[in-house]
């Protein structure tokens, strides 16, 4: 989670395609709005609990593109951007 204030912006970490994207205050098993962006390499990454979505499914988005602003939305307490990376390998896991 990365606290800010609600309004502020949400960029995309990497280029990608939006395969999936949630808007109008939608609960969404506590994420709220949300945006998930397919990143050539496999990963995906997901930003939640926005207050508004900027990019629909299908947009292809920059790294470094505004894509959201920053909410309380879902299961959020107090403002802030609920961002995670799928499909990628931890690095902090012992083998």
């Amino acid at each position: 989670d990365i606290a800010n204030d609600c309004g502020d912006p949400v960029y995309a970490s990497a280029e990608g395609i939006v395969i999936e994207e949630s808007g109008e205050k939608s609960w969404n098993h506590g994420y709220g709005n949300f945006i998930l962006i397919e990143h050539s390499n496999g990963t995906r990454t997901k930003y939640s609990h926005n207050e508004k979505n900027l990019v629909k499914v299908g947009d292809h988005v920059k790294q470094g593109q505004e894509i959201a602003k920053i909410g309380e939305v879902g299961n959020a307490n107090g403002c802030h951007l609920h961002f995670e990376v799928l499909g990628a390998k931890n690095p902090f896991v012992i083998q």
